[in-house]
């Protein structure tokens, strides 16, 4: 079973830092992600308008 995510931080290299319930910190590059439909032009520029952590 995987440990439940407490907390997710975008950061602004579209890498995304994911805080688990049994203390462990993953940092996730996200860049392939933008080649999906789901993260086209539209989805991006919503994104581009969130707060980050530098």
């Amino acid at each position: 079973m995987f440990p439940k995510v407490m907390q997710v931080v975008p950061m602004k290299d579209f890498s995304v830092y994911v805080y688990f319930e049994d203390g462990k910190i993953v940092c996730y590059d996200m860049t392939q992600m933008l080649e999906k439909e789901a993260f086209q032009t539209r989805n991006v520029k919503l994104l581009s308008h969130r707060k980050y952590i530098s």
